[in-house]
């Protein structure tokens, strides 16, 4: 059964640095494997990890999407751009 988290101020102050951080440890750690590879392991590490947490995978994933795209505080935006960038310039494509 899942469930919202019970400290729901967690998700939603999440502090943008340590969530970028987290996401830069990820993303490091996807280059190793082809592009499939790292698209479907997050994928079922991000399930796992909410059904062994009891939490709904879509509410985590719109709380991820309203962090990384609904913020006028330049901090947040600069934080979140540097996650995109290394991304960008890290993980190949698919077309590559």
């Amino acid at each position: 059964m899942m469930r919202s988290p019970k400290n729901l101020d967690s998700f939603t102050n999440a502090q943008p640095a340590l969530v970028a951080k987290a996401s830069f440890h990820v993303i490091d750690s996807l280059q190793l494997h082809p592009p499939a590879a790292q698209s479907l392991g997050l994928a079922l590490a991000f399930l796992m990890l909410c059904q062994k947490q009891g939490l709904d995978p879509q509410d985590v994933f719109t709380w991820a999407t309203r962090l990384a795209t609904h913020s006028d505080d330049p901090d947040v935006v600069m934080h979140f751009n540097a996650v995109r960038e290394y991304i960008r310039r890290e993980i190949p494509s698919w077309a590559a």
